[in-house]
């Protein structure tokens, strides 16, 4: 969901490799509302990356916007993260993860899990969301650049003989340039239901695919205290979601400037 209209970004063949990512206005999927259709993304415009990743497949890239209301995609957070600017065409900016390579780094070394063999891997999940970090019910509580952050979900992948674990950890980081992580979670998610296989010393597949705000007509703005629905599948067999108060998302953030 954007700051003002909701897009879909999908894989399908590429121009440029095998399998890339392409992002398309949701309104002119659907009939999403009455509100004028923006001239942007009218079609699947296929994403480009300012440099080749040496992958014939792309996936789970994500949008998000800058306090001025421009539109980047996230192509990467592990082992370091690389984001640009997005424009109508599909094409790009440059990567502007370098400017903050350093930091980003030190972070995600502090909070991140350590890959302990070639089967295991960090993959980005869900979408972007903004969240001011105050409550809504909150008098005193004012949305400025200073308090409101990008959050999103990336996930650390176990593949274990056949099947995979995926465990979840919320990524916050800074609406401005060069958009430096500002905090990871300490902990990966546990979503109840989430059953262990004693059989294979191992936990049903439990992995996250999107979030958003709960109310009607929030768009991709909240409050720690607004509930939001988080997206999952499980098994590869069928799908679920759970209610959650944003601030039990981002309750156990481990912050960067303590790296």
């Amino acid at each position: 969901m954007g700051p003002e209209s909701p897009f879909v970004v999908y894989g399908s063949n590429s121009q440029f490799i095998c399998f890339g990512q392409f992002v398309q206005s949701f309104q002119y999927l659907s009939n999403w509302d009455s509100q004028p259709k923006p001239p942007l993304f009218e079609t699947g415009t296929e994403m480009q990356r300012p440099e080749p990743s040496g992958n014939q497949v792309e996936k789970n890239w994500f949008l998000f916007w800058d306090a001025e209301g421009n539109m980047y995609t996230h192509y990467d957070a592990y082992p370091k993260r690389g984001f640009s600017r997005l424009y109508s065409d599909g094409t790009t900016g440059p990567d502007l993860a370098l400017l903050a390579a350093e930091s980003d780094g030190k972070c995600l070394d502090k909070y991140m899990p350590k890959l302990a063999t070639e089967n295991e891997w960090i993959h980005q999940a869900t979408n972007s969301l903004l969240l001011t970090m105050c409550r809504r019910s909150d008098q005193t509580c004012v949305r400025s650049e200073e308090n409101t952050f990008i959050i999103t979900i990336i996930q650390q992948k176990v593949l274990q003989g056949l099947r995979s674990v995926y465990e979840p950890y919320v990524m916050v980081f800074n609406q401005r340039a060069p958009f430096a992580i500002h905090g990871i979670s300490k902990r990966p998610l546990w979503i109840h239901g989430r059953k262990p296989r004693l059989d294979q010393s191992t936990t049903d597949m439990f992995y996250v695919t999107s979030m958003g705000w709960k109310s009607h007509g929030q768009k991709n703005h909240g409050y720690l205290d607004d509930n939001l629905f988080l997206a999952f599948g499980i098994e590869d067999e069928m799908g679920g979601a759970i209610d959650i108060v944003a601030n039990d998302l981002v309750d156990d953030l481990g912050l960067c400037y303590e790296a």
